[in-house]
Order: structure tokens, then sequence, then C-alpha cells
């Protein structure tokens, strides 16, 4: 599956894609969020925080 079928599938709910989206994006993710904060629970918060904004969508 490319990215692009993958988010489609993420778009629609689907929560085998919704997996397999976090288990390519969560590393660069979590890295990006200990830039931001020095702190690991705050960047753990960023974190979290962030993919329930994009499974909310």
């Amino acid at each position: 599956m490319d990215i692009k079928e993958l988010i489609f599938s993420c778009l629609q709910d689907d929560p085998k894609a919704q997996k397999q989206f976090y288990d390519l994006t969560c590393d660069k993710v979590m890295a990006t969020c200990k830039r931001y904060s020095k702190d690991h629970e705050e960047a753990r918060d960023f974190f979290q925080e962030s993919y329930i904004r994009i499974f909310k969508i």
C-alpha cells in the first residue's frame, strides 16, 4: 500500500491502516516532539496529542 492509499484508508477509519501509519511515522514524530521540548514527559504529551489530532480528522 502506498502512502496515498494508506492516508485514504486512515480517513475511512480503518484501524489497520491507522496502526500502519502510526508504525511508519512514530519515530519521526517523537524525534520532532523532542526537538520542541527537552522535557521527556512534555514531549510524550506532544506526541500523544499529535496522533489524537491526526486521527480525529
